[in-house]
């Protein structure tokens, strides 16, 4: 689940409705970039991981987009392995 603070979503007629991401192409490469880079990372410490994150997300409009997928990559129901 996303923290509050990356949740993305409007309010419509007192209802709210959260928006979605779209399997645009730019979206599906940023996911495939956000996968490597945890690959890349696996049994290395997780501020190496997370240096690498802030790096991509840098300078960029969408970077709330990047943490997002990032955490649920990372903290979700992934399988990948870091150390302290």
């Amino acid at each position: 689940m996303l923290p509050t603070e990356l949740l993305m979503f409007r309010v419509k007629a007192d209802v709210v409705e959260p928006k979605r991401l779209k399997p645009t192409t730019n979206n599906l490469k940023l996911a495939e970039t956000l996968i490597r880079t945890s690959e890349d990372n696996v049994g290395k410490r997780r501020a190496d991981l997370d240096e690498d994150l802030r790096a991509l997300e840098a300078g960029r409009p969408d970077f709330k987009v990047v943490r997002g997928l990032a955490h649920l990559l990372v903290n979700g129901s992934s399988t990948l392995a870091y150390r302290s």
